[in-house]
């Protein structure tokens, strides 16, 4: 609950989108223990998940950064298709990840969650261990709840943008207000 709470605190204190997912990977990472967290978001035009944010800092020093999942297609894919969380305890004894679904041969333990608003996927909160049979149920849960407020607070840094564009332009032709 501690975890919870912190996180949804650090959740609260920006609304610039990229801040607010460079400050959910590193409390995830540094409160859940866990190695590598990574967030991808949907991107609406192209169908495809792409990594926003990871445990690296910026996007750019990511080494998962040139990774794009289709969505229906491939682990990722299916997780945001789907709307359903996945655990996988050990990659190794699992028949339904290619090679091109794992981020990093070291990788041995998966949580991918998917979270979105109004009932639509807008992207997965993945988490990763380097050693099989590590994550468990009780990490799933926690880290559902934690996409859920992820999710709201994304929604939240997208509506301020909004409004604030709204604020200093004309609606109807798009240019700065005098």
């Amino acid at each position: 609950l501690y975890t919870l709470y912190n996180i949804s605190k650090v959740l609260s204190t920006t609304f610039e989108a990229e801040e607010l997912l460079k400050e959910i990977v590193k409390k995830v990472s540094s409160d859940l223990n866990i190695e590598d967290v990574v967030v991808m978001l949907l991107d609406d035009k192209t169908q495809e998940l792409y990594v926003a944010s990871c445990t690296a800092g910026s996007p750019d020093a990511c080494k998962y950064v040139s990774s794009r999942y289709k969505v229906g297609q491939g682990f990722y894919g299916w997780v945001a298709m789907s709307g359903e969380a996945r655990l996988i305890r050990d990659v190794s004894m699992e028949k339904d990840i290619v090679p091109g679904d794992i981020l990093d041969p070291e990788i041995q333990s998966i949580i991918a969650v998917p979270f979105g608003v109004r009932g639509k996927v807008i992207g997965l909160l993945c988490a990763y261990k380097n050693r099989p049979g590590v994550l468990e149920r009780g990490d799933l849960a926690l880290l559902m709840a934690v996409a859920e407020h992820v999710a709201l607070a994304l929604e939240n840094a997208r509506l301020y943008k909004e409004t604030k564009a709204m604020a200093i332009t004309d609606g109807l032709t798009g240019l700065y207000n005098h």
